[in-house]
C-alpha cells in the first residue's frame, strides 16, 4: 500500500494542471491522500487560482490586515536572528512568511476571491471519504496501523477539512448528512488521536444542535451544555470508560503525559528567565536542552504544541502572537454571526478546533497542515462573502 501516496501525488499534479486550464477543482479530490508536500502546495495555490489566472484586481486591505501582517514580520525577524542560522531556518522562514501572509490575506482581505467555493467543498468532501475508505480497507485486511501521512496528520485533516466542509455543504440534517459524519466518526476511531476523536464528535454535536435550534445563540448554548452534561453522566456510569479515562489521565502510568507537562513547565521557566528565543526552525536545540536537563527522555522532534513551539522559537512575542491571532479570529466569527449565523457558527467551530489542536500539535509549522487550515477558513469566508458581495 506504500505505492498509493506517490501514485496519487502524480495524479494530483496532473489534475491541478487540468484545473488551471479548464477552471476545475478535481485536484482537491486527492488532497488528503497525496504526498503532504505536493498536497500542501496545491491546496495553497488553489486558494489564489481564480485571482491569478482570471483577472488582476486592486486589493483593498483594512487596518487589521496590515497590523497582523507586519506584526508577524517583526515576530519572525526577532526570532530569526536568535541562536542559530542554517539552511533549515532559511527554509522555515520562507514557509512561515507564506503561511502568515496567506492567513492575513484570507481573513482580513475585503475582497471575495473564491468564486465557486461549493465546488472546492465537494472535492474536499470526496477526498475525506477516500481517506476514510482507505483506512477502513487497511483495517479490514489487517494493517490497522496504516496511515497515508501519519496518524496525526490524517486525523487532523479529517476533522479540519472533512467536518468543516461537511458543515458548509449540509444545510439541513438529512440522511446523507448523518451518514457522512458517521463515516468520519467511525474512521477516526481507528486512529490513535484522542484529540481528533473528541473534537470531531463535539463539533458534529455542536453543529447539529445549531441546526436544530436554527442558530439561535441562547438555545444553542442551553441545548449543547445540556447534552454534554447528560453525555458525561452516562459515560461515567460505564466501567470500561472509567478504566480508559483512569489509564489516560493517571500521570504515574502515562509517561507521555508526564513529559508533556514537563515541557510546559520548562517553557514557562524559559520565558520567565530570559527574553531570548531559540529562533525560527531551531526547536531541535530546545528539545536537546530539555533532554540534557532531564526534562524528557524520549526522542521528541518538537514539543507537540503550537503554544510551546511559538514560545520556544519566538519567545514571549510568539506566545502573545498566536493567542492574539486566535482572539482576532474569534472576534471575526462573532461579527460574522450577526450577519450570517450559520457561517458564523461554523467559523467559531473551526477556530475552537484550532485552539484545542494547538495544545497537541504544531499546526503552523507544517506547510501541509497550515495549507489545510487556510483553505478551510477561506471556504467558510467565501460562502459567507458570496451572500454579501460579488466575486472578483
Amino acid at each position: 500500500m506504500e505505492i498509493i501516496s506517490p501514485l496519487i501525488s502524480v495524479i494530483m499534479v496532473l489534475s491541478f494542471l487540468f484545473d488551471i486550464i479548464f477552471f476545475r477543482n478535481t485536484s482537491l479530490g486527492f488532497a488528503l491522500i497525496a504526498n503532504p508536500y505536493v498536497s500542501g502546495i496545491i491546496m495553497y495555490f488553489s486558494l489564489f487560482r481564480e485571482y491569478v489566472f482570471r483577472k488582476s484586481i486592486k486589493l483593498k486591505f483594512n487596518v487589521r490586515f496590515l497590523c497582523v501582517f507586519f506584526t508577524s514580520i517583526i515576530l519572525v525577524i526577532i526570532g530569526y536572528f536568535s541562536k542559530h542560522l542554517d539552511l533549515r531556518t532559511v527554509t522555515q522562514l520562507s514557509q512561515f512568511f507564506l503561511i502568515f501572509a496567506s492567513i492575513c490575506f484570507v481573513v482580513f482581505s475585503n475582497k471575495n476571491f473564491i468564486c465557486e467555493p461549493n465546488k472546492k467543498i465537494i472535492s474536499l468532501m470526496f477526498s475525506t471519504m477516500l481517506i476514510c475508505l482507505i483506512k477502513f480497507s487497511s483495517v479490514f485486511i489487517g494493517i490497522s496501523n496504516f496511515n497515508m501521512n501519519g496518524q496525526n496528520e490524517d486525523s487532523f485533516l479529517i476533522v479540519i477539512i472533512g467536518c468543516i466542509c461537511g458543515f458548509l455543504y449540509y444545510r439541513k440534517i438529512t440522511f446523507s448528512a448523518v451518514l457522512y459524519f458517521l463515516i468520519i466518526t467511525l474512521a477516526l476511531f481507528f486512529y490513535a488521536s484522542r484529540a481528533a476523536q473528541a473534537m470531531a464528535f463535539v463539533s458534529c454535536i455542536a453543529y447539529f444542535v445549531a441546526v436544530f435550534t436554527k442558530f439561535n445563540i441562547n438555545k444553542m448554548i442551553f441545548w449543547f451544555v445540556a447534552f454534554l452534561i447528560v453525555l458525561l453522566m452516562f459515560l461515567f456510569t460505564i466501567d470500561g470508560v472509567q478504566v480508559y479515562v483512569a489509564a489516560n489521565t493517571d500521570m504515574e502510568r502515562n509517561h507521555s503525559n508526564i513529559e508533556r507537562m514537563a515541557m510546559y513547565i520548562y517553557t514557562y521557566d524559559f520565558l520567565l528567565s530570559s527574553f531570548e528565543s531559540y529562533g525560527l526552525g531551531n526547536v531541535g536545540l530546545a528539545m536537546n536542552d530539555m533532554r540534557t536537563a532531564g526534562v524528557i527522555s524520549g526522542e521528541y522532534p518538537h514539543p507537540h504544541s503550537s503554544y510551546l513551539r511559538f514560545s520556544l522559537e519566538f519567545g514571549f512575542i510568539g506566545l502573545i502572537g498566536i493567542c492574539l491571532l486566535y482572539f482576532m479570529l474569534l472576534i471575526k466569527s462573532v461579527k460574522m454571526y450577526t450577519f450570517a449565523p450559520r457561517e458564523g457558527i461554523i467559523f467559531i467551530i473551526a477556530i475552537v478546533n484550532l485552539i484545542v489542536f494547538s495544545f497537541v500539535g504544531s499546526i503552523f509549522f507544517s506547510f501541509y497542515r497550515a495549507s489545510a487550515v487556510i483553505l478551510s477558513l477561506s471556504l467558510i469566508l467565501s460562502v459567507y462573502k458570496n451572500n454579501r458581495m460579488p466575486c472578483i
